[in-house]
């Protein structure tokens, strides 16, 4: 799973289509891992910082069984990240 800020649809099961899904794989044992972009942007206020807090919610709850870890530019997804070791470090969200 690729994320930026939102969790997504609730859908009565999970906070998300994707979240429900997620939690499929890990209950069936299936590696799991999630990217969220931690690239600077603006402020986020109003529905979308409280979509984002959704997320960073979700995100708490699922290190428990997964990896999620942030990345700061389109070269690390690549393998070809001109960002410093410390800028690679995993984010809380």
């Amino acid at each position: 799973m690729l994320s930026h800020d939102r969790l997504g649809t609730p859908t009565g099961e999970a906070g998300s289509g994707t979240a429900e899904e997620i939690t499929i794989l890990v209950d069936a044992g299936k590696p799991v891992a999630v990217l969220v972009n931690s690239t600077p942007r603006p402020l986020l206020s109003g529905a979308v910082l409280n979509e984002r807090l959704r997320l960073d919610a979700y995100l708490d709850e699922l290190r428990e069984s997964a990896p999620a870890l942030g990345y700061g530019n389109d070269g690390l997804l690549s393998g070809t990240s001109t960002t410093s070791p410390a800028e690679r470090q995993p984010t809380g969200g």
